[in-house]
């Protein structure tokens, strides 16, 4: 996952959508996802990551259909412009896991 963060906060549309599950590539708004990016790279380099915390392990159905097994970790990052908590969804793929939800919290987006 460090390298995952790492590319993920490189702030590039591209690779950000690399780390996504097909199914939220499908369903997700570019330009929505062009602002999510644009204000979230106000956090700027990342400088550090923390440690993992484990948080939960759940299976379940979804609403486009099937189901899915998904681990949810917490970790604290350091970025140039201030201190993040990030939440982590995995969503097992196969004998991989892709990136199904990825959440930011710092009080520096709001400077």
């Amino acid at each position: 996952m460090d390298t995952a963060i790492a590319d993920i906060s490189s702030w590039e549309l591209d690779t950000f959508k690399s780390y996504l599950t097909p199914s939220e590539v499908e369903n997700i708004n570019e330009d929505d996802l062009k602002r999510l990016i644009k204000a979230l790279s106000k956090m700027g380099a990342l400088v550090e990551i923390g440690e993992y915390q484990f948080n939960t392990v759940t299976s379940r159905a979804l609403t486009s259909g099937g189901s899915g097994t998904f681990v949810t970790y917490t970790v604290p990052a350091i970025y140039e412009n201030g201190d993040a908590v990030l939440t982590i969804t995995l969503k097992e793929e196969g004998d991989s896991f892709s990136v199904y939800h990825f959440k930011l919290d710092s009080l520096a987006l709001f400077d």
